[in-house]
């Protein structure tokens, strides 16, 4: 018993010890390592880096992006991914449908039900059921509180 005391308190002070050490890292270089975090996770780079993977010009990418999102860009990122939790498509072609929107410089409002129908038979290259249209109410009205909720 005494055995098994003894590596647990070893075991607990290597992890505190660990963690002190990652936030002495984090500590020294904190708001930019942050700040690099935060960038590469947004949407706006997300989108950017597909458009420029496709062949366009960083900084147009990058224009193009900003251009088409009109909300700040944390909660534009908050609610593309919540829209992709709820409506359980990938986020991974939710940004790529969404770079195509920046590349034609079309509207994108996640709390707009008509844009999540259509954006969402974009996303999906199919046919919308019943159900789905009723899921996709939800979300809009779901969208809708969060926006209402951090502006």
């Amino acid at each position: 018993m005494k055995n098994n005391n003894f590596i647990l308190i070893a075991l607990l002070l290597s992890t505190f010890s660990a963690s002190v050490t990652l936030a002495d890292n984090v500590a020294i270089g904190g708001e930019n390592f942050i700040l690099e975090v935060a960038k590469k996770n947004s949407s706006e780079h997300k989108i950017s880096t597909i458009l420029h993977k496709k062949g366009m010009n960083k900084n147009k990418a990058i224009e193009l992006t900003q251009n088409m999102i009109t909300i700040d860009h944390t909660l534009f990122t908050f609610m593309a991914e919540s829209y992709a939790m709820q409506s359980k498509l990938s986020l991974k072609d939710i940004y790529s449908e969404l770079a195509n929107y920046a590349l034609y410089q079309k509207n994108v409002d996640f709390t707009s039900y008509s844009f999540l129908v259509k954006f969402t038979h974009s996303v999906k290259k199919a046919p919308l059921s019943a159900s789905e249209l009723k899921d996709i109410e939800q979300i809009s009205n779901k969208e809708q509180l969060i926006y209402e909720a951090l502006t």
